[in-house]
C-alpha cells in the first residue's frame, strides 16, 4: 500500500511525493550515488551508473532506493502491485531486478523516452527482496521536472506503458482500470450545495463540502486513487512553499495511521513516512509517523555512495 502524485507550483517547480505504507518496520536511509558508481545486480551484471542521484531505501547489503530523483530531473518510484505483477523469465539478454529497477532507471536514463526504451529492451524478473524475503510484486511511477509521468506495469497480459495525466498512483488493480474508475466520481466538486427545493420544501446545507458527498475515505487503493486525484485537481495555484506544504496535507488524508489496517499475517500496515522530491533542485522533505517535523535532505557532490543517514524518528 502506498499513494504517490506529482504536483506543480504556479511558477512550474514540480514536486514528486509519496506516502510509504507497509507492515515490515523499514529502517530508511537517504543516499547519494554518485555518476560512475558501480554494483551488481543479481550478482553478475555489473552496471555503471552515468547520473548521480538520490534516494531513499536500506542497505540489504545492495542499497536499495523505493524512490529517488537524479540530475537530470527524472524521479522514480515503486508501489506494491498485489496480484497482478508478471515479471519476465529470465534470459540471455539483460536480467534486471525487479527491486532494482528504481536504482537502475535513476542512474541511467534522463528522460522519459529512455525509461520506455530501458523496459521494452530488458528482462525485469522477481527476486526475493531481503527485507521481506518474497518476491516483490512492484509497478512503477516515473516523472520528469515539466510534471509528465508514466505508470509501467508488468502484467500476465506483458508489457503496459501508460502516459499518467493525472500524476497519480497507488495499487491494484492495473493502472487503466483506476483511470476507467475516475467517472464514476464525475459528480465531486469543491462547490457548495447551498440549498435545494423540493416542491416547496427548502432544505439548507449543513456546512461546507456538500458537493464532496460520495468521496471515498476508506484505505483501499481505489479509493486511495479517487480521493488523490480529486483533491489534487481542487487545490489552489501557489507558489513553491505553499505547494509543498498543501501536498504533504494533501498525502495525510490518504495516510494510514497503525492498527486501522490489518494485514492476514496479524501486522499493522501504516504510513512509515511521507516523503517530497522537489525535483527542480534534488531535495528531499520527509515526515515520519513518529516525527512529523519536516526533515531536509539535499543532493551534495560526492565521489562514492554517500548516506546522509537513517530518517530520524523521535526518541
Amino acid at each position: 500500500m502506498c499513494t504517490a502524485l506529482t504536483i506543480q507550483s504556479n511558477d512550474k517547480n514540480t514536486f514528486f511525493g509519496r506516502t510509504m505504507d507497509f507492515s515490515y518496520e523499514l529502517e530508511p536511509e537517504v543516499f547519494i550515488f554518485p555518476r560512475d558508481f558501480e554494483w551488481i545486480a543479481l550478482n553478475k551484471y555489473s552496471v555503471k551508473n552515468k547520473y548521480k542521484f538520490i534516494g531513499i531505501g536500506q542497505k540489504v547489503p545492495e542499497v536499495i532506493c523505493s524512490d529517488g530523483a537524479n540530475e537530470k530531473g527524472l524521479v522514480a518510484a515503486a508501489l506494491y502491485f498485489s496480484g497482478f505483477a508478471k515479471y519476465d523469465e529470465e534470459s540471455q539478454n539483460f536480467n534486471l531486478p525487479s527491486v532494482a529497477v528504481v536504482n537502475y532507471i535513476l542512474g541511467n536514463c534522463q528522460n522519459l523516452e529512455e525509461v520506455k526504451q530501458l523496459f521494452r529492451k530488458t528482462n525485469i524478473i522477481g527476486t526475493p527482496d531481503q527485507v521481506t524475503g518474497i518476491v516483490s510484486p512492484l509497478h512503477w511511477i516515473v516523472a520528469d521536472k515539466n510534471g509528465n509521468s508514466l505508470t509501467i506495469e508488468k502484467t500476465a497480459s506483458g508489457l503496459h506503458i501508460y502516459d499518467n495525466k493525472i500524476g497519480v498512483l497507488t495499487n491494484s488493480p492495473t493502472f487503466d482500470f483506476h483511470m476507467t474508475n475516475l467517472r464514476n466520481y464525475l459528480n465531486l466538486s469543491p462547490l457548495q450545495y447551498d440549498e435545494a427545493n423540493w416542491n416547496g420544501l427548502v432544505l439548507e446545507a449543513f456546512g461546507n463540502g456538500t458537493r464532496a458527498k460520495g468521496l471515498p475515505g476508506d484505505y483501499t487503493s481505489t479509493s486511495r486513487f479517487v480521493k488523490t486525484c480529486f483533491q489534487k485537481s481542487c487545490l489552489i495555484p501557489a507558489g513553491k512553499k505553499e505547494t509543498l506544504v498543501s501536498a504533504f496535507h494533501l498525502l495525510e488524508t490518504v495516510s494510514i495511521p497503525k492498527g486501522v489496517v490489518i494485514t492476514s499475517n496479524g501486522a499493522p500496515n501504516y504510513t512509515q513516512y511521507i516523503a517530497f522530491i522537489d525535483i527542480d533542485d534534488l531535495t528531499y522533505y520527509v515526515v515520519t509517523y513518529e516525527n512529523r517535523n519536516i526533515q531536509k535532505y539535499k543532493i551534495i557532490e560526492t565521489d562514492k555512495l554517500l548516506s546522509l543517514g537513517k530518517i530520524r524518528n523521535l526518541k
